[in-house]
């Protein structure tokens, strides 16, 4: 028993959690955008039909697409800095507690 404690390493399972959760929130984004983009030709498609639309109104329309993509993107750009972030925490962590275990027990730093 004390053999697995041994080689126990907090950071190795808290990278592999947060690896996870990654992966379902990128596949949780990529789903929103498809059905963002699904919603925003089927608008546009059903817009075009109607005759007396303003022009005004189209324009509308698009500078909302705009910005609606212009926040999807600045999301996700915090999203991975941010996990850059957490990953970096945690690889330096382990390689602090590597350096540590390769230390002589007397040794002084």
């Amino acid at each position: 028993m004390l053999n697995l404690l041994k080689d126990f390493d907090p950071s190795k399972i808290a990278l592999k959690m947060i690896e996870m959760q990654k992966t379902a929130i990128d596949n949780t984004y990529d789903s929103m955008i498809a059905i963002q983009s699904q919603t925003e030709k089927f608008t546009s498609s059903l817009l075009d039909q109607i005759p007396y639309l303003p022009q005004d109104s189209m324009k509308a329309f698009d500078e909302w697409n705009a910005a609606y993509k212009k926040g999807q993107d600045e999301y996700k750009k915090s999203f991975d800095d941010n996990y850059k972030k957490l990953e970096s925490f945690f690889t330096d962590m382990q390689k602090n507690a590597a350096k540590s275990k390769s230390k002589p027990q007397g040794a002084t730093a």
